[in-house]
């Protein structure tokens, strides 16, 4: 595999010598601010074929770029992410973002709502997603 931003942050969010800490986060997401659109068209790729703890990390760091660029890596994440967990996280990080949502996705907020409801009473990121439904357009 030819040495790439990609290929670097792959590489990094595999790691297992640290603990993911917010300065961590903050690394990860510095590589990311230098992605060109082709890099995060490589990387929602990437991210389907990864496992549940590369793709939290790889959603908080994303999200922490405060980048339009991770906003349909979000939504994906959002919406197709096999675990709940991710989509919440997509979800938490969106909201930060203050990004409309589009109406589609809706279903999947409230499916997300009712998981956190009945498994997950006060969960820390419950107001953020649903904040997601006001957004909806």
């Amino acid at each position: 595999m030819e040495n790439d931003l990609v290929s670097d942050f792959d590489n990094f969010l595999r790691r297992e010598d640290f603990e993911w800490l917010d300065y961590i986060v903050e690394i990860a997401s510095d590589i990311l601010k230098n992605f060109t659109d082709s890099d995060w068209v490589k990387l929602t790729e990437l991210i389907k074929l990864k496992p549940l703890h590369w793709q939290e990390r790889c959603v908080e760091a994303a999200g922490s770029t405060q980048s339009e660029k991770a906003v349909p890596l979000l939504l994906w994440i959002l919406n197709m992410a096999a675990d709940e967990e991710v989509s919440i996280i997509a979800g938490s990080k969106l909201d930060d973002l203050e990004v409309d949502i589009p109406f589609m996705f809706k279903g999947r907020i409230l499916s997300l709502l009712s998981f956190m409801d009945k498994n997950i009473p006060r969960h820390i990121r419950r107001d953020d997603i649903q904040n997601l439904l006001n957004r909806l357009v």
